[in-house]
């Protein structure tokens, strides 16, 4: 399991399920970008955050070497089913997609879409995230709550 800091009490985890399930969409030659939405499920003291699962890629997503627009629809279907089958304990926490680079750097719509999530759309939690994927497995995790945008480092356990 990868552990970051989300502050002093606080961590954001990625299973190794989800963390493989990632790996699998790392880009490769000219491969396109490719995302969706994280799924996971915050502890009841709320000091833990964990991404149990993604979406995979649609069809109906655009994307190209150096974009991804995530289609609504695919994404939203994965969402409700892992919340049925969770018994609303999983939901969505954020979204992820790759780039094809191993030095690791949000872009400004990067940002945006975790603020405009947080703030328009109709988001139940206080927070989201963000996982960027690199050409080599790595990873870069941003979190964004409603002041700001900032990069998790990541704890050894």
């Amino acid at each position: 399991m990868l552990t970051y800091a989300i502050d002093e009490e606080r961590v954001f985890l990625v299973t190794d399920e989800a963390y493989e399930k990632l790996l699998t969409f790392v880009q490769k030659g000219n491969e396109n970008e490719r995302g969706g939405v994280l799924l996971g499920k915050v502890t009841r003291d709320y000091n833990a955050v964990y991404v149990t699962d993604i979406s995979t890629p649609s069809k109906f997503d655009k994307s190209g070497r150096y974009y991804f627009i995530r289609s609504n629809g695919p994404a939203q279907k994965k969402i409700n089913e892992e919340w049925e089958k969770s018994n609303g304990e999983v939901n969505y926490i954020g979204e992820w997609h790759t780039h094809p680079v191993a030095h690791l750097i949000p872009s400004s719509d990067d940002k945006d879409l975790l603020n405009k999530n947080l703030h328009i759309n109709e988001c139940p939690f206080d927070e989201l995230f963000m996982i960027i994927v690199g050409i080599d497995g790595s990873l870069y995790v941003g979190h964004r709550d409603k002041d700001r945008f900032k990069e998790l480092k990541q704890r050894e356990e």
